[in-house]
This record gives structure tokens, sequence and C-alpha cells, in this order.
């Protein structure tokens, strides 16, 4: 018979986590470990107690203790990952940048293949300018994750601000050319305008009206105020290179680079 078949503190602690009442299930779990401080059963119940009331930094060090006793359970290492994932965020939402990155690497550390903190990480360190960084994270998503689109925007965004301007171009003309989706072809063009790429941008936009293959949504008003806004945007820039033409001066195309990494960040992920 298990621990948890004997002691009291355990079974009420684990008939309290089934009906869902994570903090009694909590308090039975520190109880049970105060009288038996190696008890494997009570520090699972603590676990996961703690990661249902998202308490992420208190499970770390249980979850640590669990993989020193079970070092060939993976799931364990994932569900460390994930703490230190949801710590990462958390971090970056209350704007300490220093420990989400150092939350997001240590994710990776304990779970190397899970791509979301290595996402949230590469597009943290774009937006904080530091794209050398930032480009081999991104560069092992998009590997990693073939149809993940907002992972190929983002490493194009990191080889543009790196100087690696023909690969992100055709990166991203050939994701305009294949995603199904409205809301990646615009981020596509934005990108291409950013970079000076009015031909490619333009591409993209039309794509958007005329349909791309496998693309089987319509052309909603959303994606046509996307177009229109494309298309007045292009006039813009057109405007102000034949004026910056005339008066004998050039864009700075690093600058623009940088708008764009600030402007078009990548979504957040591990908050599903």
């Amino acid at each position: 018979m298990s621990a948890a078949g004997t002691d009291p503190a355990l079974q009420t602690g684990s008939r309290a986590l089934a009906d869902g009442d994570y903090a009694l299930a909590l308090e039975q779990a520190q109880l049970a470990l105060a009288a038996a401080p190696q008890s494997g059963d009570a520090l699972i119940l603590r676990v996961n107690a703690l990661l249902k009331l998202e308490r992420w930094h208190d499970a770390v060090g249980d979850l640590e203790s669990l993989i020193a006793r079970n070092a060939h359970q993976p799931q364990l290492r994932r569900l460390l990952g994930l703490c230190w994932l949801r710590i990462g965020n958390a971090c970056k939402s209350a704007g300490d940048d220093a420990a989400a990155v150092d939350a997001y690497q240590r994710s990776i550390r304990a779970d190397p293949l899970s791509q979301d903190a290595r996402h949230n990480l590469g597009t943290l360190l774009l937006r904080l300018e530091r794209f050398a960084e930032a480009l081999p994270m991104l560069a092992a998503v998009a590997s990693a994750e073939p149809g993940n689109d907002e992972a190929v925007l983002d490493l194009a965004r990191a080889e543009l601000a790196t100087g690696a301007e023909q690969p992100a171009i055709a990166r991203l003309v050939a994701l305009a050319r294949h995603s199904g989706r409205g809301e990646v072809l615009e981020a596509a063009a934005g990108i291409l305008l950013d970079a000076g790429r009015i031909d490619e941008s333009a591409a993209a936009a039309l794509s958007m009206a005329d349909g791309v293959p496998g693309w089987t949504g319509s052309v909603t008003a959303g994606v046509t105020v996307a177009i229109g806004t494309i298309i007045m945007f292009l006039g813009r820039v057109v405007a102000k290179r034949k004026k910056a033409q005339a008066n004998g001066t050039a864009d700075d195309k690093k600058d623009n680079v940088n708008a764009a990494v600030r402007m078009h960040t990548g979504r957040e992920l591990g908050d599903k």
C-alpha cells in the first residue's frame, strides 16, 4: 500500500485536489511533508497543488527535487520548463526584462524540445535590440515548427536587423505567396515596406486582395481595410522617397529596420 493510502493528510489532500480545493490540498501536503520530509507522494501532491494555484516559483524547487529523484521522467522536465516559461511571461508583463530573459533561458534548459520559451525569448531580445542573440533563437523555432508563420516573420525581422537582407526578403516573399492567413500577409507586407522593398510589399498586399493558394477564406472587411492601409502607406513611402531623392538625401535603413522590430513583435506564448 502506498503512503497515500495510509497517511490521513495525504488522503485528505488527494481528495481536495480532485475536488478542486487546491488550497486545502496544499495545506495537507505541507502537513504530510512535515511528518515525512522524504515522502515522494507528499511532494507530488504539493507540486500538483502549487501548479493548480499557479504558484510557479514555489513549484520550481519541488520539481527540481523530483527530477533529482526521477531523472528519467521527461514530464517533470516539461513541467519545470512550463513553470519558468510562465515566470518569464509574468516578468515580461511587469517590465522586468532581465528577469524575463533569465527565466526563458531556464525554461529552455529545463525543456530543450519546447519552442514556446525560445520564441518568447527571441521576440523579447528583438524588442531589446539584441538582434544577434535573437537570430539563433528564432531560426531554431522556425526550423522546428515549419508551419509557425509568426516565427518566420520574427526570424525575418531579426535577419533584417543583422544585415541579412536577402534571406529575409526571400523568406517573406515565400511566406506571402504560400500563407493562407490575411494577418500574416499584412505583417509580411509591412516588414517589406519597412525594409524599403516596395514592389514585394505591394505584391503581398495584392495577394490579400486576389487570394493565395490554399487560402479558402474570403476577403473580409478587416482584410479590405488592411489592404487600403497598406496601399496608403505605400503611397506615403513612395512620396517620402521621391522627396528624399529630390533633396539628395537617403533614408536610414537601419533606423527603419529597428522601427519595424519595435512595431512588429510576436505574440506571447505559454498563456493558453
